[in-house]
C-alpha cells in the first residue's frame, strides 16, 4: 500500500525550499535540500563497514518524524537548520 502523505506548506527558510507534509497515519515529512557539502565518510564496528557517499549541497533530502519535538530536532540535526529556523518550519504545522 502507498504512502499517503498531505502537503501542508511550502515555503522558503534558510534560502531554501521546504515542502510540509503529514502522514494520514501520523507523523511528519519535510523535504528540502542539503544545505552544505558532505565529504562522506567511512566508519567500522564489529559489525561491518559503514560507507555514506559524498554529496553535494542542494540535493533534495527528505525528514521524517513521529512528533513535531522529533521533527524540529532533525531539522537541525540532518538539515542544518538553525534552531530558530526549525521552531518556524515546525510551528507551521499547527498554523
Amino acid at each position: 500500500m502507498a504512502d499517503l502523505w498531505t502537503n501542508v506548506f511550502t515555503d522558503s527558510a534558510d534560502g531554501r525550499l521546504v515542502t510540509g507534509e503529514t502522514y494520514d497515519e501520523g507523523g511528519y515529512k519535510i523535504t528540502t535540500t542539503q544545505k552544505t557539502d558532505n565529504n562522506g565518510e567511512a566508519s567500522r564496528n564489529d559489525y561491518g563497514t559503514t560507507i555514506i557517499a559524498p554529496s553535494e549541497a542542494g540535493r533534495p533530502i527528505e525528514i521524517d518524524a513521529d512528533s513535531l519535538i522529533e521533527l524540529e530536532q532533525k531539522l537541525v540535526s540532518e538539515g542544518e537548520f538553525s534552531k530558530n529556523d526549525a521552531k518556524k518550519i515546525a510551528n507551521k504545522f499547527s498554523a
